[in-house]
């Protein structure tokens, strides 16, 4: 197909997948949406405000693996970011046991 098409036609089908995106792209909006809707439910009470739906979209251009011991882009190390996962689950596993909600 790319050998049968004019500069003219790959300009229109650039433009048409800025606005109506497709493949890969479109699957990362879905995505993004979905995670923005439980980003919401899960903090209505504690941020009432909506995020814009570009905080959750993936940026793939930025992204690079960060090792241990370097800091990620929001300062802490990838082993600072696991312990606090680690306890966030916990604390969460001890209100649930107590009756509470995570």
């Amino acid at each position: 197909m790319l050998a049968s098409i004019t500069s003219d036609q790959l300009l229109e089908w650039m433009v048409y997948e800025k606005l109506e995106p497709f493949g890969e792209d479109r699957g990362d909006l879905r995505a993004a949406q979905v995670v923005q809707a439980l980003y919401h439910i899960a903090l209505m009470r504690v941020r009432p405000e909506p995020y814009p739906l570009d905080r959750f979209r993936l940026s793939i251009g930025d992204w690079r693996p960060t090792t241990d011991a370097e800091p990620a882009a929001s300062g802490q190390t990838v082993a600072q970011q696991e312990r606090m996962l680690d306890a966030w689950i916990i604390g969460s596993n001890a209100r649930i046991r107590a009756g509470g909600r995570a």
